[in-house]
C-alpha cells in the first residue's frame, strides 16, 4: 500500500538538473487519477459496493470497483505502478536509483527527458526537440485538468522558470496561513512566564508552518522551527515573541525566492557548508529521555550546488539544494566534537546528490562501486590550490581546528576520541572522493543562522546569500593576517557579519562599474560609487554606459547583487543602493521601484508596494529598459 513521495533534495536537484539541460518544464495535475488507474485485480474475486446517493439505482444493487478508487488503502500504490508501468515499459524510461520518483530518459547516452511524480501532480521536463512528443503520448495516456509550461503552483510552491534560473517560493502560503501569535495588552513584557493553553496551541500550530516553509523554499526558517519544537513544553512569553519577531521577517521578505541557476551540467560542483553551536540553556531545566540534562548543540549543514569552487575571495553563483538544522544525535564535549559531527552529515549528504544526479544524468552508476562512476567529477586539488583544474566537492567550515586537524591528515585526538573516530571517516571520505576543504570566518558562515534560536541575530551571511545568489569564501592566509591587526574581522554580532559584507559588495560594484566604464568609455577610473567624485559623463555617454550596463547586466557577468529576474522585473532596481542592498532583516524590505540618494531616508514600503508578478514589471525589457537607462543617467547627472 505504500507510494513514496519525493523529497525535498530530489525536487530541487531534479529542476537544477531540468535547467542544466536546458529542458523546457511543464506542470501538470492528472484530473481523477485514482481512476485513470489500471483495472483493479483482487485475488480474492471482484470488489463490490453499495452505491451512494444520487446514482438512481433500484434498491439492493450493488456496483462492482473496476479501478482502485480514493478510499481504498491500496489506491495510491495501484496508481503510481500504472504511472512506473506507463514510463518505463511504454516511454522507456528509467527510474532513478535513489530518488524512485524521478524518472529519466535517455538517447544516445544522453538524458532528453525526465518527469518526477508527486501522486498526480508531474513536473514534465524534456528538450526542446522531444517535448511536444512527450506531451502527445502523456496526454493520449491520461487525462490532465492542467498542463502549464514555464511557471505554476506545484506541491505548494510556486515555480517560475526562466532560460538562465529557476524561482521557488511559498509567498501564498507565508501572507495566507503564517501570523504572528496574538497576545494580550501588557504579556509581552512578561518574558518569562508560561504560555496557557490557548497561547501552546497558537505556537505549535506557528512552528509547524514555520516548519513548512523552512524544509522547502525558506532555509533561513529552518533552525528556528526544530528549535522551538523542542522547547515547546516549556516554551515561555519570550520564545513567542522570538518567533512574532520573526514571522514578521519572513511575511515582509515573502515574495523573495529561492534562486537556482543554471550550470554546465558536467561542470557543476557541490558545496557542503557545515557549522555547529550551543543554545543556551541556563536557567531551563531541559533533559532527554533518560532524564539527563540535554545536550544544548545545534548542528547544521547545507548543501550547495555552484558553477566553480570559489578561489580565494572571488564570487560565484550557487543554489541552495537541501539544509537541515537539528539537534545532535551524540552528546559533544567542545565545540570540536560537534563541528566534526555536523561536517559528517553533510559530507554524507553530499555523496548522496552526487549518485543522484549522475545516475540522473548519465545512468551509469553501479551499486558495488559507485564511487568509481563519481571519478570524472573530481580532481586531486587542495585546499590552498589556486586554478589548474575542475575541483567538483568542497567542504566548508568555520572551525579553525577542525580545518587544521583535516589539512595535516591527523584525525587523532586523546580528550574526545568518538569526535576523532568521526573526524578519521571524514578524512577518508575527503580522500577517496579527492575532495577539498575551505575556512570561513564566523562572519561569512553560511549556516550559522540555522543553529541560532534568534536567527535574526546571527550573522548575516545566508540572508545575503539568499538575495543575491552569489557565495565568495576568504583567502586563509589574508584573513588570518587581517585578524591579528584588525579586531572587527574577529567580531561576531550580526552587525559585524552586516558591514563586511557591505564593504565586500561596495568594493565589488566600484570594480565592475570602473571595468564597465574602462572598456566601454575608455580610461577612466577611481570610480567612487555613491558620492560626487562619480565623473560627471555628458549626456551621451550617460545614455552609452547605461546601455552598456543594461546588455551586461541581462548576461550576469559580475554583479553580486543582480541576477537576471530582477532585471526583467525590476530594471531599475540594477543599481541599487549598497545601503539598501543590504538592510536589517529585521526590517521590511525597501521599495527600489524608486531608487534614492545616499542622503536620503529610507521608508519602510508596505506590501502593496512590490510589483507583482502579473504586473507589466514582469512582461519583459521592451517598455522598461528606456525607463531604467532614464533613471540612470539621472542618477548620474545628480552625483
Amino acid at each position: 500500500t505504500y507510494a513514496p513521495t519525493p523529497q525535498g533534495e530530489g525536487m530541487t536537484l531534479f529542476l537544477q538538473t531540468a535547467l542544466n539541460l536546458q529542458m523546457i518544464c511543464a506542470f501538470s495535475d492528472v484530473k481523477n487519477a485514482f481512476c485513470q488507474s489500471r483495472p483493479l485485480q483482487r485475488e480474492r474475486g471482484p470488489l463490490f459496493a453499495e452505491p451512494c446517493e444520487g446514482l438512481h439505482l433500484p434498491p439492493g444493487a450493488l456496483i462492482q470497483i473496476v479501478v482502485p478508487v480514493y478510499g481504498l488503502d491500496d489506491a495510491c500504490a495501484k496508481w503510481r505502478r500504472t504511472v512506473a508501468s506507463f514510463l518505463v515499459e511504454d516511454l522507456g524510461f528509467e527510474r532513478n536509483l535513489i530518488e524512485p520518483c524521478w524518472y529519466s530518459l535517455f538517447h544516445d547516452g544522453h538524458c532528453v527527458a525526465q518527469v518526477l511524480v508527486e501522486v498526480d501532480d508531474f513536473i514534465v521536463a524534456a528538450i526542446p526537440a522531444h517535448y511536444e512528443a512527450l506531451r502527445k503520448s502523456m496526454t493520449e495516456r491520461f487525462h490532465f485538468g492542467k498542463w502549464e509550461k514555464g511557471e505554476a503552483e506545484y506541491a505548494g510552491r510556486h515555480i517560475r522558470t526562466t532560460p538562465d534560473a529557476i524561482f521557488v517560493d511559498q509567498c501564498k502560503y507565508i501572507k495566507e496561513q503564517i501570523h504572528p501569535v496574538q497576545l494580550p495588552k501588557g504579556r509581552r513584557g512578561q518574558h518569562g512566564e508560561s504560555l496557557s493553553q490557548e497561547e501552546f496551541q497558537a505556537l505549535r500550530s506557528l512552528v509547524f508552518k514555520i516548519n513548512w516553509v523552512g524544509r522547502e523554499s525558506r532555509p533561513e526558517a529552518a533552525g528556528i522551527a526544530s528549535l522551538m519544537a523542542s522547547r515547546l513544553p516549556r516554551a515561555t512569553i519570550g520564545d513567542v515573541i522570538i518567533v512574532n519577531r520573526f514571522v514578521n521577517f519572513l511575511r515582509s521578505t515573502a515574495e523573495r525566492p529561492m534562486k537556482i541557476w543554471r550550470f554546465h551540467p558536467e561542470d557543476m560542483c557541490f558545496i557542503a557548508v557545515s557549522d555547529a553551536g550551543g543554545i543556551n540553556t541556563q536557567g531551563t531545566d531541559l533533559v532527554d529521555a533518560e532524564g539527563l540534562p540535554m545536550d544544548a548543540t545545534q548542528g547544521a549543514w547545507m548543501i550547495l550546488t555552484a558553477e566553480a569552487l570559489p578561489q580565494g575571495k572571488s564570487a560565484v553563483r550557487a543554489s541552495p539544494i537541501t539544509w537541515r538544522s537539528s539537534r545532535l544525535k551524540r552528546k559533544v564535549f567542545s565545540t570540536f566534537g560537534g563541528e566534526t559531527q555536523a561536517m559528517l552529515q553533510g559530507v554524507n549528504e553530499v555523496d548522496w546528490l552526487q549518485v543522484m544526479y549522475r545516475d540522473a544524468v548519465h545512468h551509469d552508476v553501479q551499486l558495488a562501486s559507485w564511487r568509481n562512476c563519481l571519478s570524472p567529477h573530481m580532481l586531486v586539488m587542495r585546499g590552498q590550490c589556486k586554478l589548474g583544474g575542475r575541483q567538483q566537492q568542497c567542504s566548508v567550515t568555520d572551525a579553525k581546528s577542525l580545518f587544521d586537524c583535516l589539512l595535516r591528515e591527523n584525525p587523532s585526538g586523546k580528550q574526545d576520541r568518538k569526535s576523532a573516530l568521526e573526524l578519521a571517516i571524514i578524512l577518508k571520505d575527503l580522500q577517496e572522493t579527492r575532495s577539498m576543504v575551505r575556512w570561513v570566518p564566523h562572519q561569512k558562515m553560511l549556516v550559522d543562522s540555522l543553529t541560532k534560536l534568534d536567527p535574526l541575530k546571527a550573522n548575516d551571511a545566508l540572508h545575503q546569500f539568499l538575495r543575491s545568489g552569489w557565495l565568495s569564501l576568504v583567502d586563509v592566509q589574508e584573513e588570518l593576517t587581517c585578524r591579528k591587526t584588525d579586531p572587527a574581522y574577529k567580531r561576531r554580532s550580526h552587525h559585524a557579519s552586516q558591514q563586511r559584507l557591505l564593504s565586500e559588495y561596495q568594493q565589488q560594484l566600484t570594480e565592475f562599474l570602473s571595468l564597465l566604464i574602462n572598456d566601454k568609455l575608455g580610461g577612466m577610473s577611481n570610480l567612487s560609487v555613491g558620492t560626487s567624485t562619480f565623473y560627471q559623463l555628458n549626456l551621451q555617454n550617460h545614455i552609452k554606459l547605461a546601455d552598456s550596463l543594461a546588455c551586461v547586466s541581462g548576461h550576469l557577468t559580475a554583479f553580486p547583487e543582480l541576477n537576471e529576474a530582477e532585471v526583467l522585473e525590476n530594471p531599475e532596481q540594477a543599481l541599487e543602493d549598497p545601503k539598501q542592498a543590504l538592510e536589517d532583516p529585521g526590517q521590511e524590505e525597501v521599495d527600489v521601484r524608486e531608487p534614492f540618494r545616499d542622503d536620503e531616508p529610507v521608508e519602510e514600503a508596505s506590501e502593496a508596494k512590490h510589483p507583482s508578478p502579473d504586473s507589466d514589471a514582469g512582461k519583459g525589457t521592451a517598455v522598461f529598459w528606456p525607463k531604467w537607462r532614464t533613471w540612470f543617467c539621472t542618477r548620474l547627472s545628480e552625483m
